[in-house]
């Protein structure tokens, strides 16, 4: 089953700004809280399984053509091992498509 969500970002005008934005974060490293096992974290955006390209692509929809971009995430979560009583990391990769409506940037984030 695949979920989906769509989410409005309204800071953003155009899909060449949203584009420029994730161009220029890429990667961010942080820490899970001391509770989590403290472990280091790496929030990426890139091309995951194939899915997902840093350009801005067309397609016809509706009789409308829909301009949009697609790639991927990866935000890593900690979660205890019960059988192991350790920390790990997991990568949590979620499918993101960026598209412009009447100058709102849209995103629908597909999960599985």
């Amino acid at each position: 089953m695949i979920n989906f969500s769509i989410w409005n970002f309204s800071k953003f005008h155009s899909l060449r700004e949203l584009l420029e934005t994730v161009e220029e974060n890429k990667s961010m490293v942080q820490k899970s809280r001391r509770i989590h096992g403290n472990c280091e974290l790496i929030n990426e955006i890139g091309i995951f399984d194939e899915f997902g390209k840093f350009s801005i692509s067309a397609m016809e929809c509706m009789d409308e053509t829909v301009e949009f971009v697609a790639f991927g995430t990866n935000c890593q979560t900690c979660r205890k091992n019960q059988e192991t009583d350790q920390y790990e990391v997991r990568d949590v990769i979620k499918r993101i498509v960026a598209f412009e409506k009447n100058g709102i940037v849209k995103t629908v984030i597909l999960a599985s």
